[in-house]
């Protein structure tokens, strides 16, 4: 219980100060200016100017591309606020290769609220929400190809919540 409510205090005054004018996920002011790791993230160039969440982290990656094993599953940290009330949300990627795009299988890691650490759906407006993505690098991802991903979690059928790309290269599987 007392981790919980930790946790929750951490995450909401993280999100002071993204409301206060901190700098935008991924964007630190250098060693020590954020109070966790981040990966650097951009906004979304497909999205309806849907917000940035308030922290990414990419496991293992700082700065993009991220090398992200072949075969295996990927882990996103994501820290963000939720801008009203919200029944349920659905996360979508698309990826960016090869001079095409694709939306990119998610298959169950596609249900938001089950990925929620320290929350449930419903959620309340103003809510900070901490959110784990599991994302499997599918084998039509060749070793060596390199790609921009889209991530947007939204409402079922609805508006975009947030919106990140980031930058991937696929590697060999980790034994």
């Amino acid at each position: 219980m007392w981790s919980h409510v930790v946790v929750s205090l951490l995450l909401a005054a993280a999100a002071g100060a993204a409301a206060a004018g901190a700098a935008p996920a991924g964007a630190g002011a250098g060693a020590g200016a954020e109070p966790y790791n981040s990966t650097a993230v951009s906004r979304c160039t497909e999205s309806s100017g849907a917000a940035l969440p308030l922290h990414v982290l990419v496991a293992g990656c700082a700065a993009p591309p991220c090398r992200l094993p072949q075969l295996q599953h990927a882990e996103l940290d994501i820290v963000f606020q939720a801008p009203r009330y919200v029944e349920t949300m659905e996360t979508v990627a698309t990826a960016y290769f090869l001079g095409q795009s694709t939306e990119y299988p998610l298959g169950p890691d596609a249900a938001t609220c089950a990925g929620l650490l320290n929350s449930y759906c419903p959620v309340l407006r103003g809510e900070v929400l901490r959110y784990k993505l599991r994302l499997f690098i599918e084998r039509f991802m060749f070793v060596g190809v390199r790609a921009d991903i889209e991530f947007k979690v939204r409402e079922a059928g609805g508006e975009d919540l947030f919106c990140f790309r980031t930058g991937i290269q696929v590697v060999r599987p980790q034994p």
